[in-house]
């Protein structure tokens, strides 16, 4: 019976952590406004994974967004390369990264949103404005 009941909350458990994962993909497969919570990687641009493994792994859309501030500044820059590794409260806007304008003065094309160059090392459909990004508090 206890062998039953470790099996299930260990069942359970796995299942949390794939509900979490799918949350997380639904959010950023969607549009408008987004309120995700994962794993910030800064490595010249701000990317959001939907768990510590994906990170890791370095996971692609739709387990990893790519981020930017709105005419980002070496100040912001700063405050991401802060929270590297950690996990985040990220908000925002999605933004279909294939219908952004292309940079003006680039040899090779680079989209910008709102001011700001998206590399977009996700690879992903749609990427994010943020408006708010804090650590997670435990």
């Amino acid at each position: 019976m206890r062998r039953g009941i470790i099996l299930a909350v260990m069942l359970l458990g796995g299942c949390a952590s794939a509900g979490d994962a799918v949350s997380f993909r639904s959010q950023v497969e969607g549009s408008g406004d987004v309120r995700l919570i994962g794993w910030a990687s800064y490595h010249g641009e701000m990317t959001l994974y939907s768990s510590r493994q994906a990170m890791r792994t370095g996971s692609r859309y739709p387990d990893c967004i790519s981020a930017v501030f709105p005419h980002q500044s070496l100040g912001q820059n700063e405050e991401l390369r802060a929270i590297d590794g950690r996990q985040v409260i990220l908000t925002g806007a999605l933004y279909l990264y294939s219908t952004l304008p292309d940079e003006d003065r680039s040899l090779i094309p680079r989209k910008v949103l709102e001011g700001t160059v998206v590399p977009n090392w996700c690879f992903g459909d749609n990427v994010v404005l943020i408006d708010t990004i804090e650590e997670v508090r435990r």
